[in-house]
């Protein structure tokens, strides 16, 4: 480690003082570059912001030169804090995933492997140049004019022009290569603004990313006819799986190219053991002709009734006012749902999850706070088999995902990265690569919009 006196005190004082976002120091002094003025770099991990902000605040804002700020870059959150303890400069740096995923990590390692390859003549060169006044980047880039000098090699490694080593050192051909990549984003609580609807500028990006040639479409809970009247103004040209997968529609062909239907005697047990639970079913089904439809028996909860309502406001012409299910047994059946409170639903979730010929959805219903949906298809339709499904159709090497309910969290597993919106179920969070901004605040749209 570098030997400036009494710098590892203050970074051990600011980092048990910022246990609570997972702090790692970073930059120049855990590679042995720092020198006099040189800030002690904290990388943090922080999903509230606002979280974030008070604990800096309450513990920094009386030090000098504090500064706070916040911005959005390529859709993720960042704070920055400024401000010089103990004599050191510091800087306090946070975003919405691991330290060891964000770039400053990232470049640091990448300066430590190239400074160990290249040996100890390399890195006391560099740290002259340092000393000298210049930075990183502009003390490589000043070195390499040198002839003969072991910066020659690194020149291009350690952030030269500003860039990451790691992006620097790959195969020219390799850096011009775009990978042929499937982005797939969930559409309520995800796409979808709070008001259910594609905001202008998300169509407007995504309909600019399609007519590139980027690889765009949609794996939804939703029908196609509930969907497709939200994503007309979205020029999609790749198949579309809906309800969870039960479907995937090619607009190309006019035709679903996968279908997978649950079986009619799995639904009669579900729906009475639905009915013992006094729980209400609602039967999904398609007719000889693909017409869908929607049995029920009534609106009994308020959960019921914002989902019933609002469609039938709408003009959903799909719902059947019924007295018993059999005509819609004897139909293709799509899924059997419930929507009610989390403990009554339990105990049918409990008696199905596990059959080999049932997948099972049970997660929160964003709409009617307090109440759940527990859905039942076949083992098939699940947005995990749906994703995978549509990277082969396309031919993608690379998938990734957005999403922000429990039903993602397959859709998650397949993925290669995969992003959360702000406003997504913490069990989304945990899992995703990072986290964007809000369905409120356009997220998806606003991180592909980096791709134009």
């Amino acid at each position: 480690m570098t030997g400036l006196p009494g710098w590892r005190s203050t970074a051990d004082q600011l980092l048990l003082q910022l246990a609570a976002f997972r702090p790692r120091l970073a930059g120049t002094f855990p590679i042995d570059l720092a020198v006099e003025g040189s800030d002690l770099d904290i990388l943090c991990e922080a999903y509230d912001f606002s979280a974030f902000r008070a604990a800096v605040s309450e513990r920094f804002s009386q030090l000098s030169g504090f500064e706070l700020s916040e911005r959005v870059v390529r859709g993720l959150r960042r704070c920055t804090a400024r401000f010089v303890c103990s004599g050191w400069p510091v800087e306090l740096f946070a975003q919405p995933l691991p330290v060891k995923r964000q770039n400053g990590w990232r470049h640091m390692e990448a300066e430590r492997r190239i400074l160990e390859r290249l040996g100890e003549p390399f890195r006391e060169e560099v740290l002259s140049l340092r000393k000298a006044g210049l930075k990183n980047g502009a003390g490589i880039r000043g070195g390499a004019r040198a002839p003969g000098r072991p910066l020659r090699r690194g020149a291009r490694l350690i952030r030269a022009a500003g860039r990451p080593a790691v992006c620097a050192a790959r195969p020219p051909m390799e850096r011009r290569r775009r990978v042929k990549t499937l982005y797939l984003s969930d559409l309520d609580g995800t796409l979808l603004n709070e008001e259910q609807r594609i905001g202008a500028e998300t169509a407007e990006i995504l309909n600019a990313l399609i007519d590139r040639g980027h690889l765009f479409t949609v794996a939804t809970a939703r029908s196609f006819e509930s969907a497709f009247k939200l994503l007309k103004d979205i020029r999609l040209q790749l198949p579309i799986a809906f309800f969870n997968g039960v479907f995937i529609f090619d607009p190309a062909a006019g035709r679903n190219i996968r279908t997978c239907f649950l079986d009619s005697a799995s639904a009669q047990d579900i729906i009475e053991h639905y009915e013992r639970s006094g729980l209400h079913p609602l039967l999904y089904t398609m007719d000889e002709s693909m017409e869908p439809h929607i049995y029920y028996k009534g609106v009994f909860n308020s959960g019921e009734e914002t989902y019933i309502s609002s469609r039938l406001r709408g003009g959903d012409r799909r719902f059947r006012l019924v007295d018993s299910f059999d005509a819609g047994l004897r139909e293709s059946v799509v899924s059997v749902n419930a929507i009610d409170l989390p403990v009554k639903l339990t105990p049918s979730f409990e008696a199905f999850r596990h059959s080999p010929r049932v997948m099972a959805h049970f997660g929160p219903d964003i709409y009617a706070p307090g109440f759940h949906w527990l859905e039942f298809a076949e083992r098939r339709a699940n947005k995990r088999d749906a994703a995978l499904f549509l990277k082969r159709c396309v031919q993608a090497e690379k998938l990734v995902c957005f999403g922000d309910n429990l039903n993602d969290l397959g859709m998650f597993e397949a993925a290669d990265e995969k992003y959360a919106v702000a406003n997504a179920h913490e069990a989304l969070i945990r899992e995703a690569t990072a986290t964007i901004l809000s369905n409120r605040e356009q997220g998806v749209a606003r991180f592909l919009a980096l791709l134009l």
